[in-house]
């Protein structure tokens, strides 16, 4: 019901922005559409995040071959695109190589949903995947080869971004320079594409969801407050939103 009423409300303002006179100039017209967007802002306030709840997908950093800024800089990216809550983490590079032992150590805490683990070690391939337990391996090593140092950090990105999908249930894609497609070895990776494909977000998605991860809420300060989950106000706007909410609700008492 709720987003319904925050469709309606998007429709509502765009129908009044589009009520042009025949004569209206464009700077009338910026002037029409600013206001609209400032009446529409007193009404409902900025868009904002709900508090998140359940797991995370955790990105742990146990090797020093690359920068661990490339392993934040795919976090980040991956979390503002799917809306999950992908983080990342420092470790010391582990004494006992046993990758289960370090996957389920990295899973045992209830926060923590599913897990790709980054690690520099010879002989293990570059991917060590177990979908139906949610984590991912990704071996910098593997990825020496033929590779200088920009290449490398191209492909460590690359497979970090395939280690998500895996961990999240995706697999091999038909769509072409997808980098969800079939990579027998390390070139193979050179000329694919960073991002998957959207069939593959979507089934991340699918997977998040049944791992009880949720997806980040955003709605307008209005919604926030009316649902029980805003911050406190911090602006004039907010508070005049938070004092008309909450004198609603007491009379609806």
């Amino acid at each position: 019901m709720k987003r319904i009423l925050f469709l309606a409300l998007g429709c509502s303002f765009l129908a009044h922005a589009q009520e042009a006179p025949k004569d209206e100039t464009a700077d009338e017209r910026r002037a029409r559409l600013r206001e609209a967007r400032q009446e529409f802002m007193r009404k409902n306030g900025p868009m904002v995040t709900a508090p998140q709840r359940g797991p995370t997908i955790l990105f742990r950093d146990m090797q020093a071959a690359v920068p661990h800024d490339v392993v934040t800089n795919v976090v980040e990216n991956v979390g503002k695109l799917m809306r999950l809550p992908f983080v990342a983490d420092v470790a010391k590079p582990p004494q006992s190589m046993d990758p289960l032992q370090l996957a389920q150590e990295a899973l045992a805490s209830k926060d923590v949903g599913a897990v790709v683990l980054l690690v520099d070690h010879k002989g293990w391939p570059s991917l060590l995947v177990a979908p139906e337990q949610s984590w991912v391996i990704v071996n910098v090593d593997t990825l020496r080869e033929g590779a200088d140092a920009e290449k490398l950090e191209h492909r460590v990105r690359q497979q970090l971004w395939r280690a998500a999908s895996f961990a999240l249930g995706a697999a091999d894609s038909n769509m072409p320079k997808c980098v969800m497609n079939m990579v027998l070895k390390p070139s193979d990776l050179d000329n694919l594409n960073v991002i998957p494909h959207t069939e593959y977000l979507n089934k991340m998605m699918q997977r998040a969801t049944a791992l009880g991860i949720e997806s980040r809420q955003i709605a307008p300060y209005r919604q926030a407050v009316e649902e029980g989950w805003a911050a406190k106000p911090s602006n004039e706007i907010e508070q005049a939103i938070w004092d008309d909410v909450k004198a609603s609700q007491a009379k609806a008492e």
